[in-house]
């Protein structure tokens, strides 16, 4: 089994403070040219109001490819991709979080391994 560095892991965390009730759209940086990631984890989190409808997929090339769509539920605040998923170059995770609360704090977390 190959050893895992520091610098061989993909990481993407950012969050938005979401301005009205419009849908956010939060995007990890792209894969480079040449690479291949092994993501892991991946989370879609509303931090301020349960049972929001997220989303939690992929951008190539500009088109957004929707994995998983998802009511969080009562009393939960995210969403998760039970799978692993492979981004090649130029591809990035993508979260969704449907009609927030004005001020909700929309979060996209996503870790990975480059192969």
């Amino acid at each position: 089994m190959k050893e895992i560095f520091p610098k061989d892991v993909y990481q993407a965390e950012m969050s938005k403070t979401a301005p009205d009730t419009d849908n956010i759209t939060l995007e990890g940086p792209k894969i480079a040219e040449g690479k291949v990631v092994h993501i892991r984890m991946f989370y879609a989190i509303d931090l301020t109001t349960a049972n929001k409808t997220l989303r939690i997929g992929y951008d190539r090339g500009g088109v957004n490819h929707w994995v998983k769509r998802k009511a969080a539920g009562t009393g939960a605040y995210g969403i998760w991709q039970n799978q692993t998923m492979v981004l090649v170059e130029n591809e990035k995770p993508i979260c969704m979080i449907e009609s927030p609360t004005a001020s909700d704090v929309c979060t996209l977390v996503a870790r990975g391994v480059y192969l």
